[in-house]
Formats: structure tokens, C-alpha cells, sequence
């Protein structure tokens, strides 16, 4: 049979493929929803290279992904493909200072590679303004930038010209509490780019870069790890708002990729690996303790999965608390410690009208209003949590995707969690701790933004986004997930159309990012 008969062989089998046909409507609709992006921000002059330049490049892509799917490549290795591609994308099209609070982010990191590790008090024209360091002058300008046309054009000049050397006080009060350890990726690139006598632009690139280095480790392991539920992983982390994080200068692409390589790990170790566990696991699993509080404390409830370990790994359930307590107690030290010389920083650089004392006073003498609270919140702000967690939002809260892209997604992501298409042969006990660390994340995640950005007594948590909630989707299959062939099941949703769609409303993204800043 010739080359060309085999080609012909190939395209009629994959003809008949479910997936072919899926790819095809989104190819479709992704050209269908270019179009309204490009009218919506006036730039029909160049409908037709955008046009022509998404439809070839998905085409590529997905022709990519239909060969190394055909030669066996393992589910990790596919997404580490994509998303590295994405991830450059990303970071070519959605410069510095567009994702949120990068300036402050990036003005942590900056102030840990000088060796500040605590902010300390600025003043203004004698008048207290805050907590942070002193910084290079550009920062205020390079960095605090939204998006506005002419902003590729500004940001290479700014990435291309030399540092004036000129320092000034510069206050970042939202990003002076978090641990240095959640900076290292930019500390690394900071040091790195400084050695080499780069802009502070280029610098805030270089940190980009590494920040999503680290996270596609992370996830890659995290994903390559988890022996069942694999696709809800990978559409979390192909979700434009995630790749906007991990592409960012924030500390969440080490808490999105830490939280996905926590639950990988744990069930590996629970539902997988045979024989007890060995050195390397026990640190390993202290180090993740350690980093899931240092990046956020509110996800600590994570390390509730330890415990479905079960007690054979450990050699008997005498060791198997031992071990526990020992590697909890050091991740509990490190983390109050933290909490207790950070304090002051909090006190220091609390934002007006919001007293957390006084708001945890108020709490513990209105616990029931305190429960309304929190009840009505959820009311009042489940819609714009969703949006901003699935994507359809991005930057500062001023990059949109056309609102249908928003509930494409939604349908997306309740059919994969109810077709319950994997089975776990889980306890009772392990179920509960899935579902006693989501619920204890989203009660810590509401608590904490009571304290910290709402002022005493207010009637709803202010200052939460949907992307606080991305660390904890992966718990939702396992926690919900069927035990034996006997439940009803589908499979709707397959990893090939996972990828195909990840590809798709990136594109999106993409061709937003580039209107609006082109």
C-alpha cells in the first residue's frame, strides 16, 4: 500500500470518529466567535489575517495532538505539549502588568531578591502610606498598566531600554503578606536578569517564564501521578484564567500546581504504588505540606487527603501517625511561625474602614449574622465567581470572552463531573476527608476575605475571584465518584476533546489579548 493510500486509510478511519465531528463544530465556532471579537473592538481591518492565523494554527494543533495520541504518548505528556505551547502564547500576548495585582507581585518578588523579606512601613511627604521596599522608579509606570492599545509597542521599548538605576519607596500592601518561599520562580528570575544587567521589563518577563516553568513541573507530575480523574486536571489547568496565573507574576501558579500535585501524589500513594513508602515520599510530602501554607494558608485543609493513606504504606498505623504528626507538626510550625512574624505586617498594611480584630470580635459576638453573611454571599456572587473561574473574565477584570464561550464552558465541566466515567474502589472515611477539605477551603476562603477586605460587619465578603476556587476542582471527581460498574455512567467528555477545547478558547483569549493591545 503507498503513502498516499495510507494517508486516505487514516482520514476515513479518524472520519468516523466522534471526536473528529467535535472538532470540527469548535473549529467553527471558534472562527464564528473571532469574528465577534474582532467587530466588538473595531478591528475589521484585520479580520482576515486573524482569521486565517486561527484557523491554522488549531488545525496544526490539532492535527498534532490526533499523531501523538495515535503513538501511545501518556495523557501528561500530551498536556505538557499544549500547554507549553499555550503558555508561550500567553506569555507573548498577555504582557506584564495585565494580570492582576502583577505590580504588587512583582514588587514582593523584587523586594525578596534585594533580601526584604518583610515590608516594612513607606511614607509619603511625611505621611505614613503603607507597607513595602524600595524599588526601581519604572516599576510604578512599567508595571501598573491595564490594557490599552499601543501596549506592545510600549512594553518592548520598555523591555528593550536600560534601568535609570533610580530607586523609590514603593507600597504593596496586598502582596506584602505572602511568604517569600511562593516567590521563588521570580526570585530566581529576578536575580537572574539583574546578573545580566536587564530592564525591569525584561525582568518582569524572565519571572513570567520561570513562574511558568515551575507550574507546568508542578501540574505535569501532578497530573502524570494521579492514577484515576485525570481530565478534570488537565481541563483545569487548560482553563485560560489558569494559564493567565501561571503565566503571571502572582504566587497562584505555585498554589494551582502545588494543589494538583498534592492530590496526584496522595492517590498515588493511596490507590497505586504498592510497598511501603520511601524516604524520598516523606520528604516529598512535607515539602508540599510546607508550600501548600506558605503560598495560602486557607488551603491547608488540603493536607486532610494525608490521612487516606493508607496504614500498610507507612508499615503499620502506629508509624503511620508518627509519620503524620511529625510531617503536619513541621508544616504547622513553619506556617504559624510565618503567620506570627507576619503579623505586624497585616496590622501595618490593612486597607481603611477593614480592622481584622475587630471583624473577628464581631464574629465571635454575631456568629448567626455571621452565617447570613456567608450564606448571601454565596447568593449574591456565584455568578461572577463562576465567570472569573471559568475563564470567560480575565486580566484585570476588563478582558472579556463573549459571555456564550462562559456557559460553553460551564456545560463542559458539569457534564465531565456527573458522567462519572472512572470508578474508585474509595472508603468511606477517604470520601469524607475529600469532602471535609473542599468545605473547609470554602468556608477559609470566605473567612479570610472577611477579615482582611471587608469592613467590620459587613453584609456580604468582598474581594473574592473565581480563580481562588481552581486548587480545589480536582477534588470534585473523587469526591462524588462511583464505586462499582453497577452506578450509571457516560462518557461524553473525552481527554481528546478536553484538548481540543483548551485549544479553542485560548485561541479566544488570544485574539482578545491581541486586539486590545495590538
Amino acid at each position: 500500500m503507498s503513502v498516499m493510500e495510507c494517508m486516505k486509510e487514516k482520514v476515513k478511519k479518524w472520519l468516523k470518529t466522534p471526536d473528529f465531528y467535535f472538532y470540527v463544530v469548535f473549529v467553527i465556532l471558534s472562527l464564528a466567535f473571532t469574528q465577534l471579537i474582532i467587530e466588538k473592538n473595531d478591528r475589521l481591518n484585520l479580520a482576515i489575517p486573524i482569521l486565517l492565523t486561527v484557523f491554522v494554527v488549531e488545525v496544526l494543533m490539532l492535527y498534532l495532538l490526533v499523531r501523538v495520541r495515535r503513538k501511545g504518548w501518556p495523557l501528561e505528556k500530551m498536556f505538557l505539549l499544549v500547554a507549553t505551547v499555550l503558555g508561550i502564547m500567553f506569555i507573548i500576548l498577555l504582557p506584564p502588568g495585565q494580570a492582576p495585582d502583577d505590580g504588587a507581585h512583582f514588587s514582593r518578588a523584587y523586594g525578596v531578591a534585594d533580601g526584604v523579606i518583610l515590608a516594612y512601613p513607606v511614607t509619603e511627604n511625611e505621611n505614613y502610606s503603607g507597607v513595602g521596599s524600595s524599588l526601581p522608579e519604572e516599576v510604578h509606570v512599567m508595571l501598573t498598566t491595564d490594557n490599552v492599545r499601543g501596549t506592545y509597542k510600549q512594553k518592548l521599548k520598555w523591555a528593550l531600554q536600560g534601568s535609570s538605576g533610580n530607586v523609590k519607596d514603593t507600597v504593596y500592601n496586598g502582596s506584602a503578606l505572602y511568604s517569600p518561599l511562593c516567590y521563588l520562580p521570580q526570585v530566581i528570575g529576578a536575580l537572574i536578569g539583574r546578573l545580566f544587567g536587564m530592564s525591569v521589563m525584561g525582568i518582569a518577563y524572565l519571572m513570567e517564564i520561570f513562574n511558568f516553568v515551575a507550574w507546568l513541573f508542578l501540574v505535569y507530575f501532578g497530573i502524570k501521578l494521579l492514577p484515576k480523574f485525570k481530565k478534570m486536571a488537565i481541563l483545569v489547568a487548560l482553563l485560560p484564567i489558569t494559564l493567565q496565573e501561571a503565566t503571571s507574576l502572582s504566587p497562584d501558579a505555585l498554589t494551582i500546581g502545588f494543589a494538583i500535585l498534592l492530590v496526584g501524589y496522595v492517590m498515588n500513594l493511596a490507590y497505586a504504588r504498592k510497598g511501603n513508602l520511601k524516604k524520598w515520599d516523606y520528604i516529598l510530602l512535607a515539602v508540599i505540606a510546607i508550600m501548600i501554607g506558605m503560598c495560602k494558608i486557607v488551603y491547608v485543609p488540603l493536607l486532610l487527603l494525608y490521612f487516606t493513606i493508607p496504614a500498610e504504606r507507612f508499615g503499620s498505623k502506629k508509624r503511620k501517625w508518627i509519620a503524620l504528626a511529625v510531617i503536619l507538626g513541621i508544616a504547622g510550625i513553619i506556617n504559624f511561625a510565618w503567620l506570627l512574624i507576619s503579623s505586624n505586617t497585616l496590622l501595618q498594611s490593612h486597607i481603611d474602614s477593614v480592622d481584622p480584630k475587630a471583624q473577628v470580635k464581631y464574629i465571635l459576638g454575631a456568629p448567626i449574622e455571621y452565617v447570613g453573611t456567608m450564606f448571601r454571599t454565596v447568593e449574591w456572587e456565584t455568578t461572577f465567581w463562576l465567570h472569573t473561574m471559568l475563564g470567560s473574565t480575565l486580566g484585570w477584570l476588563s478582558i472579556k470572552l463573549p459571555d456564550t464561550i462562559f456557559y460553553i464552558t460551564f456545560g463542559i465541566m458539569l457534564i465531565l463531573i456527573a458522567q462519572r466515567d472512572e470508578r474508585l474502589k474509595i472508603k468511606v472515611f477517604d470520601r469524607v476527608m475529600y469532602i471535609a477539605s473542599f468545605v473547609s477551603i470554602l468556608l477559609l476562603i470566605l473567612t479570610s476575605l472577611y477579615l482582611q477586605w471587608t469592613p467590620v460587619g459587613g453584609d456580604k465578603v468582598g474581594g473574592i475571584q473565581g480563580r481562588y476556587f481552581l486548587p480545589i476542582l480536582a477534588l470534585i471527581p473523587v469526591m462524588i465518584c462511583r464505586t462499582n460498574d453497577k452506578i450509571p455512567h457516560m462518557n461524553l467528555i473525552t481527554e481528546n476533546k478536553i484538548f481540543c477545547y483548551g485549544i479553542v478558547i485560548n485561541m479566544l483569549a488570544f485574539v482578545t489579548f491581541f486586539v486590545q493591545n495590538l
